[in-house]
Parts: structure tokens; C-alpha cells; sequence
């Protein structure tokens, strides 16, 4: 036999052997899910509000769990801020030993090195036009009012579509909740009457309100007197 015939031969023999083992195919790699809660059908998997600061959170998310508790404690403690250089006392009460204090949009935002608790806040701005709240008299027609908000009991608020001319804006009125219903909202409300407006004092109903809530409706209708307060939609 010669050489090249035993070459020959055994490259058969190897080539049959690889034939006669396939190759396995390959492993398919299988997504490993990683499972964060476990559902025994709790009564507030979803969303939990808390009943002293009013927030919706996801208890046992790590996030939520610390944007509510900053949120808690700012509701149920009051907020500190540090003070701007150029602040304005605008008004002092001996009483208790509380200030308003005015800082201006485009106030220089420098600080200085001292903290103080705040009670409330208030955000005027000035504006130019406001509509009346109705008093939710079915027979107005529906081209002639619009819906600005809702009640404590679910209804709707309305005002009528025609607009008034206006000064102030009360964008917004917040009071921490240990000093709520101790007369600050009124305080601050009080200054910007006083202070909005060089050389005049507004009424109480000229002020207009941006959309309110329930709260805000029955805060502004006391405030102003009449349930057929202003209000404004913000730009």
C-alpha cells in the first residue's frame, strides 16, 4: 500500500468520526428576572397616602420612602431657609416675635450664613385681567362660564368667562401646618394690600387667586368676603 493511500484512509476515518458526533447547539442564555416585591395582596401595595402630610408614595420604594420623609418632616416641622443679603423686613410682630420678609424674582441670590423657620409664604405678581367666581347659579349658560377648580365635596368651580380688570395676582399661599389657623395667611395677605401697589392699599377683593383648590376656595371666599371672588389663570 502505498503512502498516499494511507493519508487518504485515515483522513476518511477522522472525517467520520467527526460526523458521526454532532455538535450540540448552543446553549440558549435565559433572562434572570429579579422579582423587588412580594404580593400577598396588601391592602396598599400600589400607593399609600399619609394621613398627616397628605403625600402619595410607594411604600418599601427606596426613592419614595425619602422623598416622603423630607416632605413629612418640611409639612408636620415647617421648612428653614438661609437668608437672601438684600431681604426687606416688611412688617415685625412683637407677639411672637415673627417678621414678614420680602424677596423680589429678581432678587440677587446671595446668602448669608443664618437660618430662619418659615411659617408661611405667599407669591403675588402682578397681573391684568381676572374673572369673577359664580355662585354656581344653573341658569348661566355654559358659553359663559368656565371650570377653575373643585370643591372639598367634589364639585366643580366655576367663573364666568368675562374678563375684569386686575392688579394682583396671588399665585400661591402656603402656611407650615403647626401654625395653620393662627391668622399668618392673613398676615401675609394683609402685606401685600399694603405693599403690592406704590402709594395704595387694595381690597380684600381685589386680589385675584390662581386656580384654587377646595382649601383655597373656602380660604379666598373668607378672605375677600363674598364667594364671588377673583381668580386668574397663570401665563
Amino acid at each position: 500500500m502505498q503512502r498516499s493511500e494511507v493519508k487518504q484512509k485515515s483522513i476518511k476515518n477522522n472525517n467520520a468520526k467527526t460526523h458521526s458526533c454532532p455538535a450540540s447547539p448552543p446553549r440558549k442564555r435565559v433572562k434572570q428576572s429579579e422579582q423587588m416585591f412580594l404580593d400577598f395582596g396588601q391592602k396598599n401595595f400600589d400607593t399609600y397616602t399619609c394621613p398627616e402630610c397628605q403625600m402619595p408614595y410607594s411604600r418599601g420604594t427606596v426613592e419614595d420612602e425619602a422623598i416622603h420623609a423630607k416632605y413629612h418632616k418640611a409639612v408636620v416641622r415647617g421648612i428653614t431657609y438661609t437668608s437672601y443679603k438684600h431681604e426687606m423686613m416688611l412688617q415685625q410682630f412683637p407677639e411672637d416675635n415673627s417678621r414678614i420678609m420680602m424677596l423680589a424674582y429678581n432678587q440677587s441670590n446671595q446668602f448669608e450664613k443664618r437660618k430662619k423657620k418659615v411659617e408661611g409664604c405667599v407669591i403675588a405678581e402682578p397681573i391684568t385681567r381676572a374673572y369673577k367666581v359664580s355662585r354656581g347659579d344653573n341658569e348661566i349658560k355654559r358659553d359663559e362660564k368656565m371650570q377653575v377648580g373643585t370643591s372639598n365635596d367634589g364639585s366643580a368651580i366655576f367663573c364666568f368667562t368675562k374678563p375684569i380688570g386686575a392688579v394682583c395676582g396671588i399665585n400661591r399661599v402656603w402656611v407650615s401646618k403647626p401654625y395653620r389657623r393662627k391668622g399668618v395667611a392673613t398676615k401675609l395677605l394683609d402685606i401685600v394690600r399694603e405693599k403690592f401697589v406704590y402709594g395704595c392699599i387694595l381690597r380684600p377683593n381685589d386680589l385675584a387667586f390662581s386656580q384654587p383648590t377646595g382649601d383655597g376656595q373656602a380660604f379666598a371666599a373668607k378672605y375677600t368676603g363674598t364667594i364671588e371672588f377673583l381668580v386668574y389663570a397663570e401665563d
